[in-house]
């Protein structure tokens, strides 16, 4: 069976006249200004019905505390922000995915929130602990032990990505012990701001000339990009111990440009792109696992 245009027209149209002209009447009644106003609110709050919809399914699907999801819905591309600095997490793409998303954290979990097309995971703050003391005259002797307590609030967690749309990957203020394996994700950007420590990158197929930015800082950082892909690096104010292929630099001064034999001429290529003093930095190639 298919529906005849012609017959829904004549039989279904009549039946919405009444609701049509009675919103034309209620909506003259506002302003422009008021009409924003009111659909602003509208679309706020269709999206927390989404994110509240999302913790139903969550919860239908099983889910335990630490463990997140939200739907896909009709989403075309999609963005990924650690708002704080990330550690001891995995991301990774998952192509048996029909969320958006899926993260899984043991220990201290952090806030993650959805707006439109932005999942942002934001980790709780640390408690400071700082004690202090006088003796010997007017001396003061201030003890500052964070790092003592901070395996009380380890979070160790894991972000599944939906593949069949395009991510940008945005982490914040400093990662580490990160692991990002994007081989089957499909990149738009990968954006790893602040000094970064111990964090392995590794890159999937481009589609066109995707941007990589490492902030500041960046120490014992490797980037993964597949074998014959073209690429293209600029490590700004000095390097030291970089490996770049087959190529080992121990310190370099000022800026440092390379380009791959094939760059200009490549349609998917990386432009990579390393900020402020790094050491320890690795850019090579892997081949990509087969079944």
């Amino acid at each position: 069976m298919q529906p005849v245009p012609e017959t829904a027209q004549e039989r279904i149209a009549p039946l919405f006249e009444s609701i049509s002209r009675e919103t034309t009447r209620l909506i003259s009644r506002y302003t422009d200004k008021e009409l924003a106003l009111i659909t602003e609110f509208a679309t706020r709050m269709n999206q927390l019905g989404l994110e509240e919809t999302a913790k139903l399914r969550a919860s239908d699907d099983g889910l335990g505390e630490g463990e997140f999801a939200a739907p896909l819905n009709d989403l075309k591309d999609a963005r990924l922000i650690f708002a704080s600095g990330a550690s001891n997490v995995a991301i990774r793409g998952d192509t048996s995915l029909a969320d958006l998303y899926r993260a899984r954290f043991e220990g201290t979990a952090p806030a993650i929130s959805v707006q439109g097309n932005t999942v942002t995971i934001k980790h709780r703050n640390r408690p400071h602990f700082e004690w202090s003391m006088r003796s010997i005259g007017e001396i003061r002797v201030n003890v500052s032990l964070p790092w003592q307590l901070g395996w009380l609030m380890r979070t160790v967690g894991e972000v599944r990505l939906n593949t069949t749309i395009p991510w940008q990957v945005e982490i914040r203020a400093g990662a580490s012990h990160v692991e990002v394996d994007l081989s089957t994700v499909k990149l738009d950007s990968l954006n790893v701001k602040g000094g970064a420590s111990q964090v392995v990158v590794t890159l999937p197929q481009p589609s066109g000339t995707v941007p990589v930015r490492v902030g500041a800082g960046a120490s014992q950082v490797t980037i993964h990009r597949p074998v014959g892909v073209p690429a293209r690096m600029h490590v700004r104010n000095g390097a030291s111990q970089v490996r770049l292929d087959a190529q080992q630099f121990g310190a370099l001064g000022g800026d440092m440009r390379w380009e791959g034999p094939d760059y200009e001429g490549a349609t998917d290529r990386y432009d990579i792109e390393i900020s402020g003093g790094a050491s320890q930095l690795t850019i090579d190639t892997v081949t990509p696992e087969t079944d």
